[in-house]
């Protein structure tokens, strides 16, 4: 997707087709016709110390020069009401959102109690994720055994300094947790590239289906099976230390973040998406991102933190966009957009 590649990504594939090629001319990566796609209403790519919107390829040199097509009929949704009203939460229209009445908005008590597994809710931050999971998994185990999948340590010359309870309750983005309760039938998305093959990579969603002692199966959404091993992962733990332990790519996924999420279609008959907004969004196109991975609007469910929020209808959600990266991209006029509330 377009929009969520980096700069310096691109400045490297144009460095290394000029290699290849043997190119010394100034055309860009080195006069091969490539094809950019992507919807830069949706989030920009990751950026430490920043929101990404600076790394857009909008503004690389490369997009200025480039021929833009622009399409304009909806492909995941058909409905004509719902469209018109994430166009213009994407367009940026309105700083603040109230949903029309075709979205449902429930309290949050609700909708984990009505949570299945088949069912997913995304949230802007990964720490309402982890609660969500948390409590999706002690729901779960009253109804059903669990096996724990706990981390081994692989002994080297640092790790001895750490006490076995920082080593355990260490935590952090991206990694599976040291020890991890899971069932048969619990959604887990895989946290690294297994195999490209069988499509099994970093953010890939699955169900448990069977524990085999080495490897966890796993049931892909396509039916197919697939052995997920355990990995080495090296934890940095401060002060230029760090450990390696070995343990199964895979984390809970009742809930993931609206990141997380990007270029997936979720939502259908048989499973309800649910999006947390009890906390605000934070990012570029992120509120835009959570409202269109539906297929139809009846499948999408919008989380308020309380009750009295839906009986004074005062609910309203943050809407971030930035019109610059917009205007440059030539998706709204190069003009000041009247902010007003939806």
């Amino acid at each position: 997707a377009a929009e969520a590649l980096g700069r310096d990504w691109r400045d490297a594939m144009d460095a290394a087709m000029r290699f290849a090629r043997h190119d010394e001319s100034h055309d860009f990566f080195a006069g091969v016709p490539v094809v950019f796609s992507g919807d830069f209403q949706q989030m920009t790519p990751v950026s430490r110390g920043g929101d990404g919107v600076d790394a857009s390829i909008c503004w690389h040199r490369v997009f200025r020069h480039a021929a833009k097509l622009y399409l304009s009929e909806p492909v995941r949704c058909t409905h004509v009401g719902f469209n018109a009203f994430v166009s213009r939460v994407g367009n940026g229209m309105c700083d603040t959102v109230q949903f029309p009445s075709f979205i449902s908005v429930i309290n949050k008590e609700k909708a984990l109690r009505d949570m299945t597994e088949n069912d997913l809710m995304l949230a802007p931050r990964n720490a309402t994720v982890g609660r969500v999971n948390d409590h999706m998994l002690q729901k779960s185990r009253r109804e059903r055994p669990a096996c724990i999948l706990k981390a081994r340590y692989v002994q080297n010359k640092t790790q001895c300094t750490f006490d076995t309870h920082l080593l355990t309750s260490h935590k952090a983005d991206g990694y599976p947790p040291d020890c991890m309760s899971v069932h048969i039938g619990c959604p887990v998305m895989v946290l690294r590239n297994i195999s490209l093959e069988a499509k099994v990579c970093n953010g890939t969603m699955a169900h448990v289906h069977a524990f085999n002692g080495l490897t966890v199966s796993v049931a892909l959404k396509d039916g197919s099976f697939f052995d997920v091993p355990r990995i080495c992962f090296t934890l940095k733990l401060g002060d230029y230390r760090s450990c390696i332990r070995m343990q199964f790519p895979l984390a809970p996924c009742f809930s993931v973040t609206i990141n997380k999420s990007q270029g997936k279609s979720l939502g259908s008959p048989t499973s309800n998406l649910y999006v947390d907004l009890s906390a605000p969004v934070f990012s570029h196109g992120a509120l835009y991102v959570a409202l269109t991975r539906v297929t139809h609007p009846s499948f999408l469910f919008i989380v308020c933190d309380t009750e009295s929020e839906l009986d004074t209808g005062l609910f309203s959600a943050t809407n971030v966009v930035s019109l610059p990266l917009l205007r440059e991209a030539g998706l709204v006029a190069n003009r000041d957009l009247s902010r007003q509330t939806n």
